[in-house]
């Protein structure tokens, strides 16, 4: 009976212990196929997302590619105007930029497109996902590269009147900055700003322009806009030219560290407007440059006088520009202007010489008064131009001469006593000079398709 108990509990316990181990089979068996399934489904999940990475990157190249076929096709278009200007601008490196960047871009558009496979392993799309990213990072930097270069050939095909934009925009900053206040109809100076903004935007604009139209279109708004404020300006001053005895006193060759000085004293104490023509190699020199930017402050104009007082007649047309443009550039690196207004020396011009004023967007201003300053003593330039000035008279003196320093007062004096009032150019015009058009008083003028003619046609009496 004992040795029976005995054994009906040794079966139990290890009946039990059976099902302890089966019990620890089984959950050892679940925890493991839980764990097989995570890590299954961990994969699974990654490899999903290796593949929404590739087609992600993927489909950014597709669109850089389209960007970078665009470019090329705008590329085609300036192709034909690069061959054209070619011997022109031989040795720009904007050309050599242009056709290595439209080999390099037939190049990239050639290679072929790569799918990214729906069954492939989480290595293999990742890879293919920095290739495609790299890929696509190189098309995008060579579609910018293409679109630069497309646009540096179409400005070097527009650099004429690109540069006469960019010159109008400098002149019509001027006419905004020493208005301010002084207009009647403040809009005027409204609609120049607005003009000046729009006309930045086609220089600076990220867009291909191939035709020239729009530079021209932009270049006649400004000089609109800028007459629209000269006639305000004009307004304001209260001084209507074709009512009043005005005269406008001009002052060539300056300026210069001793007697510009002086001028610029009498003008400033006799309240008297003038307008300067100014030599290049004059406003380069430090003192001479600080006096320039003086006589800006001043508000009087500054003109363009050439680089080295050259007869800009008798000059070839590389000449001809350097002497001009260098000057211009050299005003508006001073004063932050670039000039209005050309006065050739001599008073020495010809079709070749109002064509390039036209290009700097110009008028020419010569002269109907001269005091023969340069050869007279300080009485008798007093006389002379006391002599011939008349209402409408443009008076050509020199600031660097003795004789226009000890005189000019005199001048001055006696010419309002006669009941004449002094006016800047472009008060006497009652506008803006017109880029083109030759002027030697109020009414004796040349417009750009009439023909060259002699000066003395308008100075007759000396």
């Amino acid at each position: 009976m004992g040795a029976a108990r005995h054994l009906q509990q040794h079966m139990k316990r290890s009946s039990m212990r059976l099902v302890c181990a089966l019990v620890a089979v089984a959950v050892i068996c679940c925890t493991a196929f839980v764990s097989a399934g995570y890590r299954l489904g961990v994969v699974h999940n990654q490899r999903i997302q290796a593949l929404a990475q590739c087609n992600a990157a993927r489909s950014a190249l597709s669109r850089n590619l389209k960007t970078l076929r665009n470019a090329s096709l705008l590329s085609d278009d300036v192709a034909p105007v690069e061959a054209n200007i070619k011997a022109a601008f031989a040795g720009n490196p904007a050309l050599t930029d242009f056709e290595s960047s439209r080999a390099h871009a037939a190049t990239l558009l050639a290679e072929p497109s790569r799918q990214c496979p729906a069954d492939g392993s989480i290595p293999e799309l990742s890879a293919l996902t920095t290739t495609l990213r790299g890929r696509a990072q190189t098309i995008r930097s060579h579609a910018r590269e293409l679109t630069q270069a497309s646009d540096k050939v179409a400005n070097l095909t527009n650099a004429g009147p690109r540069r006469t934009l960019a010159t109008a925009i400098s002149q019509a900053q001027w006419w905004v900055d020493f208005t301010a206040g002084q207009v009647s109809d403040e809009s005027t100076r409204i609609a120049l700003s607005e003009a000046i903004g729009n006309a930045r935007n086609l220089l600076d604009g990220n867009g291909i322009v191939m035709d020239r139209q729009p530079y021209i279109q932009q270049v006649a708004a400004l000089n609109a806009a800028m007459d629209a404020v000269a006639v305000s300006h004009n307004a304001k001053l209260g001084v209507d030219c074709s009512k009043v005895a005005c005269v406008a006193l001009t002052f060539d060759d300056g300026p210069n560290a001793k007697n510009t000085p002086v001028v610029i004293d009498v003008l400033r104490r006799t309240k008297t407007t003038a307008t300067f023509f100014t030599v290049g190699e004059h406003v380069a020199k430090p003192d001479e440059g600080k006096l320039t930017v003086s006589l800006t402050r001043a508000g009087y104009p500054i003109g363009n006088h050439s680089w080295s007082h050259a007869n800009l007649a008798t000059l070839g047309d590389t000449d001809l520009t350097a002497q001009l443009q260098r000057t211009n550039d050299e005003i508006e690196q001073t004063t932050g202007y670039a000039p209005l207004m050309i006065r050739p020396p001599y008073s020495s011009w010809n079709d070749a010489v109002r064509q390039r004023a036209i290009a700097m967007n110009a008028a020419i201003i010569n002269y109907d008064t001269i005091g023969v300053d340069w050869a007279r003593t300080a009485p008798q330039v007093r006389a002379n131009v006391v002599r011939w000035t008349k209402p409408g008279s443009i008076i050509l003196l020199h600031d660097p001469q003795d004789s226009t320093a000890q005189s000019i007062e005199s001048i001055i004096t006696d010419l309002k006593a006669r009941g004449f009032v002094f006016v800047t150019i472009p008060q006497l015009l009652g506008g803006l000079p017109k880029p083109g058009w030759v002027y030697y008083s109020r009414t004796g003028y040349l417009t750009p398709d009439q023909p060259w003619t002699d000066s003395s046609y308008f100075t007759a009496e000396w």
